[in-house]
This record gives structure tokens, C-alpha cells and sequence, in this order.
């Protein structure tokens, strides 16, 4: 049913080729990577037999961002092994930043419902099965996100207390400046419709860690419908976030975003909704967005 997927190499100005129509997949789920390449093969696994046993007629895109490791063979080898046609390789030219990553992985998703979470798999395959059983019911929201701070969320393991305290510094900054609607802005589990993501990505600006926050903000300004939803973490290896140098960036993206949102940059119209769909818009009623 599924022709073979081949590895794609795009060059550094190919970022918006060859656009893909939503449709051909059930779901697609775009994982960035950048030197995963210890846990690359149990990611790998995990998602195989998630997606042969449990989502079959879906497609997983891995970006690989510019890797100076092994990744690129744990990969093109898995692929071989499982005979895995349901996977895309998609090998950058140099290092971009997880958001130009996942904008990438969009690009080139062909799914009805287009999502992304981390190459850890940081809330599991359960994380990804809820985040798109939302989009199965009469009602299917525009935006599906993970939620660290709902009360059913848990935690198996924790990130250290200099990471968490950052990370809540970052929150209220967001907040502050930019409102984008929800409190946990980066979290690395959202999905959209593909109409959607297809709207919100080809808008995103912001190459790194804050293209999160960028994302949230577009859904608030366009009154879109986000549904929250609660996650377990299960992994939380280290991550390629540097706490200093990437929280002086990500504080100068919060008023980037500002400046774009002025330009009228992030305003679109939204793509039509399943029929009786509506719940959670995320616009503030009162509230004049930036």
C-alpha cells in the first residue's frame, strides 16, 4: 500500500520544496534529531512497534539535523533491517535548530494529522496514542498539545532543580511578554490538522528551542482550538539545551515574536473544521492579542 520511502538530503535553501499534500497518511509524526545516537535504536523500535501494531497507515519523518555521530547509520541500518517503508530520513546539511527541523519535517508530512515530539520519546508511545485518539472523536480540536501542569500529569523521573528553575523563569517571561495562551508552551508533544500545521509552520520564524511559544502564539491570534491533554514523562535525558546561551536567545525570540505579530505576520485564515467541531479556543475574549 505504502511506496518505499527513501532518505532525503535537502539542501540549505530547500527548506519550503516540494510541499506535500495532507491525506496520504493517517497520522504523521515528526521526530527531530541532532547526536542521538546511543538511543536512536531503542526510539526506533519503540516506534515501529507502535506504529506496525497500533497506527498502521502512518508515516514517521526523522529529521536528522545536521548529526556529526552515528545517527545517520543507526537509522539508515533500522530502516534496512525492519524493512521500515512507513519511515522518511531526512539528513540536514549543517546544525538548524530543532524548530527549522521540525518546520522541515511538516513540509514534507503527508498525514491528516501532523505532530512532533522528541527523539527520547520523552512521554512515550502513550503520549503520542492519546494526543491523536483526540482527533478521532465528533469533535476534533485544531491543536492537540501536551501539558506538563495539568493535575493528572506525572512524572517517573524529574529534571534537575537548575533545569526546572529555568524553565519556570522562561514560563513567566512568556507570560509576560508574548501571552500565547497556555501555560506550558514547550512541551514536546502538539499535533495539529494537517491544514493547520501546514498554516502555523510555514510562519515559523524562529530556527531553535523558542519556536514552541512561536506555534502557541499563531493558534491564540487565530482563534484556533487547542485541546490539553495530560502526559507522563518517562524519559528525561540530556538534552542538547545549553541553560545560558539558549535562554539569552529564546528571551530575544519572545520579542521577535512581538515584532512579527505587529507586522501581521502570524494572522491567516484558519482551514475549515470537521463539522460540529468546537471546543478550548484559545483567544482570550477581552484581550487584544499583540
Amino acid at each position: 500500500m505504502h511506496s518505499t520511502k527513501r532518505n532525503e538530503q535537502p539542501q540549505e535553501t530547500d527548506q519550503t520544496a516540494r510541499p506535500a499534500l495532507a491525506g496520504l497518511y493517517r497520522a504523521s509524526l515528526v521526530t527531530p534529531v541532532f547526536n542521538e545516537e546511543q538511543r536512536l535504536a531503542s526510539t526506533l523500535a519503540r516506534l515501529h512497534e507502535y506504529v506496525t501494531g497500533c497506527r498502521p497507515g502512518s508515516e514517521v519523518l526523522l529529521v536528522l539535523d545536521g548529526c556529526t555521530d552515528g545517527s545517520a547509520e543507526v537509522a539508515r541500518r533500522f530502516q534496512e533491517i525492519h524493512g521500515a517503508e512507513y519511515l522518511t530520513i531526512i539528513e540536514t546539511s549543517g546544525n538548524r535548530g530543532k524548530g527549522a527541523a521540525v518546520r522541515l519535517g511538516v513540509e514534507r508530512a503527508q498525514g491528516s494529522v501532523i505532530g512532533f515530539t522528541d527523539a527520547d520519546l520523552p512521554y512515550g508511545t502513550e503520549g503520542v496514542d492519546r494526543a491523536l485518539q483526540c482527533f478521532e472523536t465528533g469533535e476534533p480540536p485544531d491543536v492537540v498539545i501536551g501539558c506538563r501542569d495539568l493535575p493528572e500529569s506525572a512524572f517517573n523521573v524529574r529534571a534537575p532543580l537548575r533545569r526546572r528553575a529555568a524553565g519556570r523563569l522562561y514560563s513567566w517571561l512568556v507570560r509576560a511578554t508574548v501571552r500565547p495562551g497556555v501555560s506550558d508552551t514547550q512541551c514536546g508533544l502538539k499535533f495539529f490538522r494537517a491544514p493547520i500545521a501546514k498554516e502555523i509552520f510555514s510562519r515559523v520564524t524562529i530556527p531553535a528551542f523558542g519556536f514552541d511559544v512561536e506555534v502557541m502564539y499563531m493558534a491564540r491570534r487565530n482563534g484556533l482550538c487547542v485541546r490539553r491533554i495530560p502526559v507522563r514523562l518517562v524519559n528525561n535525558h540530556d538534552t542538547s539545551v545549553r541553560l545560558v546561551r539558549d535562554s539569552l536567545t529564546m528571551f530575544g525570540d519572545l520579542w521577535r515574536i512581538r515584532a512579527n505579530a505587529r507586522a501581521g505576520r502570524y494572522d491567516f485564515a484558519a482551514a475549515p473544521r470537521p463539522h460540529g467541531a468546537g471546543e478550548e479556543p484559545t483567544r482570550t475574549h477581552g484581550v487584544k492579542a499583540l
